[in-house]
């Protein structure tokens, strides 16, 4: 694992390959994985399959949708001693810094963020 730390929040890359079926969401699965014991984010990569019961999203539930990739990447953060709307502005934060990330890494790449979600071609 490679571990790195800011002032504010650990962080670490998992370099084993984890399926994620949404059950994942869940109180200290970042320690579990990673061994962070305070505020942190971890980054992984695996298939994925969330079906509707799973999902977090109650509008992409209620549509029926499910989410299903061979591959994708996940960032799944704990944030125990930030009040909700604060974790609230964190989350929107970091998607607009890996929407700018993903476009600056791959020219020519539009992405819209409505919200804390992420768009490409009008795919979540």
């Amino acid at each position: 694992m490679d571990r790195k730390q800011s002032d504010l929040i650990q962080y670490r890359w998992i370099e084993s390959a984890l399926p994620y079926t949404g059950k994942e969401l869940r109180s200290h699965f970042v320690r579990e994985k990673s061994g962070i014991r305070c505020d942190g984010v971890i980054a992984f990569a695996g298939p994925c399959r969330v079906d509707t019961g799973a999902l977090v999203d109650l509008e992409d539930a209620a549509r029926g949708e499910t989410i299903v990739a061979e591959r994708m990447l996940h960032f799944i953060g704990e944030h125990f001693s930030t009040p909700l709307r604060e974790a609230n502005y964190r989350l929107r934060l970091f998607v607009s810094i890996l929407k700018e990330t993903i476009e600056e890494m791959i020219p020519g790449t539009v992405i819209t963020r409505r919200g804390d979600d992420l768009f490409l071609e009008d795919r979540k």
